[in-house]
């Protein structure tokens, strides 16, 4: 292999790799933010809560957290409402969607 085919292979995989924050590191900060009193998020405890990826990008890491609803958490079974979207960017922020204009609000440190 030419030393420019290395280069550009090389180039390739760095580029590929940019974004340094994988789905486990995203769900540990916001976690992290969701276990603190007065979260700002919900009054549901987190047995009653899932997370899962959704909307993620090159840029940031999209998050979903909804409702779980059983016996134990109430609701009815037969819906899975969302509770808010949630991004965590490569600098390890958590932002979280405002509804009513759209736009992302940086929570926790």
């Amino acid at each position: 292999m030419s030393i420019k085919s290395l280069l550009l292979t090389l180039s390739l995989l760095l580029s590929f790799n940019a974004f340094a924050i994988t789905y486990q590191d995203a769900e540990e900060i916001f976690w992290k933010h969701f276990n603190q009193s007065n979260n700002g998020i919900t009054t549901l405890i987190r047995e009653c809560v899932y997370l899962f990826e959704d909307g993620t990008t090159d840029s940031y890491i999209g998050l979903n957290l909804r409702e779980i609803h059983n016996d134990e958490c109430g609701g009815d079974p037969n819906t899975d409402v969302s509770i808010a979207f949630f991004r965590v960017n490569e600098n390890r922020e958590l932002w979280m969607i405002d509804y009513l204009d759209g736009s992302y609000q940086r929570i926790g440190e």
